[in-house]
């Protein structure tokens, strides 16, 4: 027992180990990638020349034992500051996961779900957390600054920092007194945002760009979310799929196509795969030897036929349709499936999908892994409304704004509609996560009735930093607040050009 229990922690320790190399190979093809499109690591200098003399710029880099704070001044000075709680001890990632968790709980109307990885770690406060998170030497700049950018790292991505209390006496928030966040994945990513969007309005100063794009009470899901796509509700619990239907045979001339059920053969009720055979043979024994025509109660012909030419009548079920074809008797010219109903036919459904189908289908299901169900928000449509009927009492061209609700709620639509408006403003569920999933933190857009590539029901992360890096259609994004990866700490989100 002592060996075995030996022999799996050396395998977890080395599966830890494959992991860490696999996110670290990761993020240096992003890195190359971004490289190979353009898009460097600014030095400090260039960084500030974008920052405006108002704006200041934060960075976090969290380690197992310790993290730093990286402040970047206006005038390109950078302050460099080691974190420690109250108590002197080093932020170290455990301690910081621990104290978010806590402070998510506190903010949160539910219960956030609680991270395996935080294990035994001390928790601290809420007011002890902004105390560390922000060193008293940086504070006063902060609250002169008529903007923070800031930079988070590891579980600091579930952190709203606008929930942090800067005020213990008076419960003051950051969102109360502090200015307003723009987060960004990187330094050099939330300025070259800025030096694009600086270029568009340059370059295109005759045209003039919607004021408001607005989305609001997406479709998250259009059915049972265990149903496979394809599979009627009315699908039989019992049948043969014929998995192929070979052409100009028996089957195929009468009509039978790859994917139909046959529920009864010759008056025979077929329960499985196995059914089918002897039913085939005892019809064509019966008719050979000049058996009797089948009726049902009512009357209806079921096996054989009242003339000369001798058939057999099978049941079939397409479509949630069942209809009756008319057979002639022995072999068919077919292939069944050897799995039972209705599996047969998801297995059958799943077969029949393009790669592009197949893709769209995981991209979905991976994407929203670690949500659970994502309750609708019927809510956000009187919200977006409300905002739009706000721009055009502010003097604002109705033509200039644009709703998204419902149907229209999709990444297609959503793309089609986004060209470089002042405001775009997305309520719905945020999926924000770190670590080695940090590329499939999202937000929920309107489900299609067909998924695509393009088009499966989530704004990605990867689909801000790949599709749009270079895109003319691309807005500045800022976020007013991040959200926990559970639906729990999901909630509406607000993002704004810069």
């Amino acid at each position: 027992m002592a060996g075995r229990l030996a022999d799996l922690k050396q395998k977890q320790a080395e599966a830890r180990n494959d992991e860490r190399l696999a996110t670290r190979e990761l993020f240096d093809l992003t890195r190359a990638h971004f490289r190979s499109r353009g898009l460097k690591p600014m030095q400090p200098g260039h960084l500030a020349s974008l920052m405006r003399p108002d704006e200041l710029m934060l960075a976090y880099d969290v380690g197992r034992e310790d993290s730093v704070l990286l402040v970047l001044l206006p005038d390109g000075e950078v302050l460099t500051s080691t974190l420690k709680w109250p108590d002197q001890l080093d932020v170290s990632s455990g301690t910081l996961a621990s104290t978010i968790w806590r402070t998510l709980a506190e903010v949160s109307a539910q219960r956030p779900e609680p991270d395996r990885r935080i294990g035994d770690a001390k928790a601290y406060s809420r007011t002890e957390l902004f105390d560390t998170l922000i060193p008293l030497e940086i504070r006063n700049r902060i609250h002169a600054s008529a903007r923070v950018f800031l930079v988070p790292d590891g579980s600091l991505h579930r952190l709203p920092f606008e929930t942090l209390i800067m005020d213990a006496r008076e419960s003051r928030r950051w969102v109360d007194d502090g200015p307003p966040i723009v987060y960004g994945p990187s330094a050099t990513v939330l300025m070259a945002q800025r030096q694009r969007v600086a270029r568009q309005q340059r370059n295109n100063r005759e045209r003039r760009p919607p004021a408001l794009v607005a989305i609001g009470d997406p479709i998250f899901s259009r059915g049972q979310p265990d149903k496979a796509p394809g599979v009627h509700e009315q699908a039989p619990q019992y049948g043969v799929l014929l998995a192929m239907v070979q052409p100009n045979l028996n089957a195929a001339k009468n009509g039978l196509r790859g994917g139909d059920v046959l529920l009864d053969y010759d008056g025979t009720r077929l329960e499985t795969p196995a059914d089918l055979g002897p039913a085939i043979e005892g019809a064509a024994s019966r008719l050979h030897n000049g058996g009797t025509v089948r009726r049902d109660p009512a009357g209806v012909v079921r096996g054989g036929s009242e003339s000369n030419e001798q058939t057999v009548v099978v049941k079939v079920w397409r479509d949630g349709k069942t209809m009756e074809i008319t057979l002639v008797p022995g072999r068919m010219g077919v292939r069944p499936s050897q799995l039972t109903m209705p599996e047969a036919l998801r297995v059958h459904r799943e077969l029949q999908q393009s790669e592009d189908e197949r893709y769209a289908a995981l991209a979905s299901a991976n994407t929203r892994d670690g949500f659970g169900t994502l309750r609708p928000l019927p809510g956000t449509r009187i919200e977006v409304n409300a905002i739009a009927a706000r721009t055009r009492k502010a003097g604002i061209d109705p033509t200039a704004i644009k709703l998204l609700t419902g149907e229209d709620a999709t990444l297609t639509r959503l793309f089609e509609a986004v060209d470089r408006p002042r405001f775009l403003h997305l309520a719905t569920h945020r999926l924000v996560d770190s670590g080695r999933k940090v590329y499939e933190s999202a937000v929920a857009l309107t489900v299609p009735e067909q998924l695509t590539p393009e088009d499966f029901g989530f704004l990605r992360l990867q689909d801000l930093l790949y599709k749009w890096a270079e895109s003319s259609k691309a807005p500045s994004w800022s976020c007013s607040a991040a959200a926990g990866p559970r639906p729990a700490g999901s909630r509406p989100t607000t993002a704004s050009s810069a």
